[in-house]
């Protein structure tokens, strides 16, 4: 099959299959689409019936029935240009009803049109409106696609839907499903929102991915078995049968295609079988082909009684035939909400008619786009924009009534029935009473959760072989490089600084090097941890003991393997006690490397600001360390690294290890070979500078630094309270800190 006929063909299905669509109807052929174009369609028969029965006993036993946005506005604080002069020196500002009552402007009360035309003034003035009065309705098994240039408030709307729009926002109108004002957590209950980058786990397989989140988030009275068949079904009604025990990938990591893993993304919400459908940009990336695929999808996936909300930029024409409703917006503002085969009709009869043979998604987004090439294209082109939006505001009842009298049921049932104002409160998606469309959906325990995450955590380590190969071989090269420089240390004059300066770069290289790891690592799994946490997939404390814990065997595992070639080339104490202690303490310090890197990766939620804050961190612990300088000489303003510098603990505690009932043996040893530092006071030099005996044993090379075996307890005892301490930061960080998903 040729690829021009491969396109026809698909056209012809989605053309069929979105004439034959209608919740009404009983079967729905869902189309789903290969790997590449020349494989065939997937065809996957559902009954409707099953699926309705099936879908409403899920959610109390309610089927949807209609979205409904009412006069839908939402404002952000406008930036404030940073001040080197304290707030509290700062005038204060005269309200902003003082303000309007002075000059005679209006109020914040003013009218949806009049905030929509007039002056910046009509609103706050610290306050930018992304929003503007949005008002539609969607019904159940319809596909609303959502047009409109960047920055014109697409992904801000599906935000607002999905209760994911920024805390310090403010929200008017309504959403309602069902009649019903919508809450924050009822949202959760019957809505699935699929971002625009896909923020999944690279190692897991299409499958694995899959079943972990229904054993997550499906109801916890629901079999083992129903829930794998729950996932079965997601990925046949997907396509994704074929990469089912493929790898996600992703970056460096090869895996499936990137529409493959768009609708992998689309499955993870599809298994809590939700009656709202939300997408942002879900074809972004991909290519046309692709990008028609997941259109296709989306509409036999809304054939079952599910409402679909989704953006997308400039789709074929034939995607277009697609959609039963479109909202183009500009600048926040509606410049058409209605049925897609209406909206060319609409911007002829304001007087803006569509080139023959054009794409019509490609004429309406250049009537909503402002033209910021010059300052007189600028104001044309707003002009045009503030025009048709006004037109829309004033004309489109008339113009529906005449093209189309079912529209107007819309309008009855809501779509702008609040212009008025008697509707423009607060959203209650905020706050208000609650009026559940469905039983709060059962959450399993938290034993249960931090369980199943541990299990998932172990495997998508497991299976990251390059990864863990990359580690293994950069942490023996580190082990080796410094077993051949400390190749065989003896037990005369010159091997004491030889052994400190061993203890010194073991407790300093390695736990560098992990830093970087862990904060990058952590870093990849920022986005997965964050969108799942807004889905309310689990809470942050089992998240965070089963990350631990399913690390701790490979960091025992690396630490081991960092160990044993230095401490055998190395020539150490041969005895097993002391080969136990030296290991325990050098695992203690890698450690902390890796805990202190876990509460800068939380901390500073941008990689680069992580990755500068642990260094900095680190190199004052290095210089603090004791051995690079004398603490007793250091400046008492940075005296206090020391005390938690947990290279100066584990330097002081391996030490103590070893030199704990050394001896050396004693001859006459230059000054110019012997630093004078381990020289003791009651040793008399010769004529010719030399010492007969400067160190004879261990204790003398400890006393050198001060050092004692009571304080090798503390060093012990003061790594373990910082490896907690550094936990419990990093814990408190990802609770309070806002981790953003990808850097902006």
């Amino acid at each position: 099959m040729d690829v021009k006929g491969h396109h026809q063909s698909l056209h012809d299905q989605l053309v069929a299959a979105r004439q034959e669509r209608s919740w009404q109807t009983s079967p729905a052929a869902v189309v789903a689409p290969a790997s590449d174009h020349r494989a065939d369609l997937r065809q996957v028969p559902t009954t409707s019936g099953q699926h309705l029965a099936a879908h409403a006993h899920a959610h109390g036993g309610v089927v949807a029935q209609s979205l409904v946005i009412r006069n839908l506005s939402f404002h952000v604080p406008r930036p404030q240009p940073k001040s080197l002069i304290p707030a509290f020196l700062k005038p204060k500002k005269a309200s902003t009803a003082d303000t309007s009552a002075a000059t005679n402007e209006p109020s914040q009360g003013s009218s949806d049109q009049q905030r929509l035309l007039e002056a910046p003034t009509a609103r706050p003035a610290d306050e930018i409106t992304i929003l503007n009065d949005i008002s539609l309705t969607v019904k159940a098994g319809q596909v609303l696609a959502i047009l409109g240039s960047s920055g014109s408030g697409k992904t801000s709307l599906l935000d607002v839907l999905a209760c994911r729009s920024p805390k310090d926002g403010r929200i008017e109108g309504q959403v309602l499903l069902n009649d019903r004002p919508m809450t924050a957590a009822a949202m959760r209950d019957v809505a699935g929102y699929v971002v625009q980058d896909d923020r999944l786990l690279p190692n897991l397989t299409v499958h694995e991915t899959l079943m972990y989140v229904a054993l997550l988030r499906l109801p916890p009275s629901m079999s083992h078995e129903q829930r794998m068949a729950r996932v079965t079904s997601v990925i046949a009604e997907l396509g994704l049968r074929s990469v089912s025990n493929t790898r996600i990938g992703g970056g460096h990591i090869r895996g499936v295609s990137g529409g493959e893993r768009r609708r992998v993304s689309i499955a993870v919400q599809l298994l809590t079988d939700p009656y709202l459908l939300i997408l942002d940009e879900p074809t972004t990336g991909l290519d046309s082909f692709s990008a028609a695929n997941i259109v296709s999808v989306l509409s036999q996936l809304a054939a079952a009684n599910r409402t679909v909300l989704f953006t997308i930029h400039q789709p074929r024409s034939d995607v277009f035939d697609l959609f039963d409703r479109i909202l183009l917006l500009s600048k926040g503002r509606t410049m058409y909400c209605g049925p897609s085969k209406h909206m060319v009709s609409w911007f002829k009869a304001q007087g803006h008619e569509c080139p023959k043979f054009s794409n019509p998604c490609d004429f309406s987004l250049d009537l909503a786009t402002v033209d910021y090439r010059t300052h007189d294209a600028e104001k044309e082109s707003m002009q045009r924009v503030l025009s048709l939006s006004k037109a829309f505001e004033e004309r489109s009842r008339d113009f529906f009534a005449a093209v189309d009298p079912n529209e107007l049921e819309n309008w009855k049932h809501g779509a702008r029935a609040g212009q008025s104002g008697e509707l423009n409160s607060v959203m209650a998606i905020n706050d208000g009473p609650v009026l559940a469309v469905s039983k709060p959906r059962q959450r399993i325990s938290r034993a249960r959760q931090m369980y199943i995450l541990y299990l998932r955590a172990s495997r998508n380590i497991l299976q990251g072989t390059g990864q863990l190969a990359g580690e293994l071989v950069s942490t023996l090269f580190m082990a080796f490089l410094l077993g051949c420089i400390f190749y065989k240390l003896g037990d005369d004059q010159i091997s004491v600084r030889d052994r400190f300066g061993l203890f010194y770069i073991a407790c300093s290289l390695f736990p560098f090097m992990v830093i970087l790891d862990t904060i990058a690592k952590f870093d990849s799994e920022r986005a997965s941890f964050y969108n799942e946490r807004q889905d309310g997939m689990y809470d942050l404390l089992p998240y965070y003991l089963a990350k631990v814990l399913a690390e701790l065997p490979f960091n025992v595992f690396f630490s081991v393997v960092y160990l044993i070639p230095i401490y055998f080339m190395a020539n150490l104490k041969s005895d097993a006690a002391s080969f136990f202690i030296f290991g325990s303490v050098l695992f203690l310090v890698v450690y902390c490397s890796r805990s202190l890197a876990m509460v800068m990766a939380a901390a500073f939620p941008v990689f680069q600001a992580a990755c500068f804050a642990a260094n900095l961190v680190f190199t004052l612990f290095i210089l603090s360390s004791g051995f690079l300088i004398n603490l007793d000489t250091i400046w008492a303003g940075v005296s206090w690294f020391a005390h938690v510098s947990y290279i100066r603990l584990g330097f002081e505690a391996l030490s103590i290890t070893e030199f704990s009932g050394m001896n050396f043996t004693c001859a006459n040893v230059s000054t110019s070979v012997v630093d004078p530092v381990f020289l003791s006071s009651e040793v008399n030099l010769g004529q010719n500078g030399s010492a007969s005996c400067p160190i004879p044993n261990g204790k003398a090379a400890l006393e050198s630094f001060a050092l004692t075996d009571a304080t090798f307890a503390q060093s012990v005892y003061a790594l373990v309270i910082l490896v907690v301490g550094f936990r419990t930061l990093a814990y408190g960080f990802l609770r309070f800190v806002h981790q953003k998903p990808r850097d902006k």
